[in-house]
């Protein structure tokens, strides 16, 4: 998936950012662990959507956030990526779970996942 011309149109639609007074950096694909950068590699994604980028350092570090953004900016990867992380492949058992509030959310987000 190639979303470069997303990024560029999702970066131009930023109305209101509202970050805590010591803001984290922004977060690049290089930035993300190994096998991280090797599953989104052959995703097809060739860098982090505006959304993903800033919040990304956060929900790595475990921290809570709120995200509102247009549909398409790249909120659920942006969720999911931090859970993948910490995902155990060795152990047999439910390690998460994720909650959506419409049907049509929950296709969208296991189509991703």
């Amino acid at each position: 998936m190639d979303n470069t011309s997303d990024k560029d149109q999702a970066s131009q639609e930023f109305q209101t950012l509202i970050e805590p007074e010591a803001s984290l950096p922004e977060m690049q694909i290089d930035d993300l662990p190994e096998p991280l950068r090797q599953a989104l590699g052959r995703a097809g994604w060739a860098g982090l959507m505006p959304v993903q980028a800033k919040s990304l350092p956060y929900l790595m570090q475990g921290q809570d956030l709120m995200v509102q953004s247009r549909t398409g900016s790249g909120k659920t990867g942006a969720f999911l990526l931090p859970i993948f992380h910490l995902l155990d492949m060795r152990q047999a058992h439910t390690q998460a779970l994720i909650l959506c509030p419409t049907r049509e959310l929950a296709r969208q987000v296991a189509a991703e996942a």
